[in-house]
């Protein structure tokens, strides 16, 4: 049971750090095209 937990909270803090990146991603091409323009 202990083992289903701990994957379910790795997974859910995993998504947390993938949308954090894409976050990031998004305001550095926004930098990027503010830049260029």
């Amino acid at each position: 049971m202990s083992n289903t937990y701990q994957k379910r909270k790795a997974s859910k803090e995993y998504g947390l750090y993938n949308q954090c990146k894409k976050l990031n991603d998004d305001e550095l091409f926004r930098l990027l095209d503010d830049h260029n323009s």
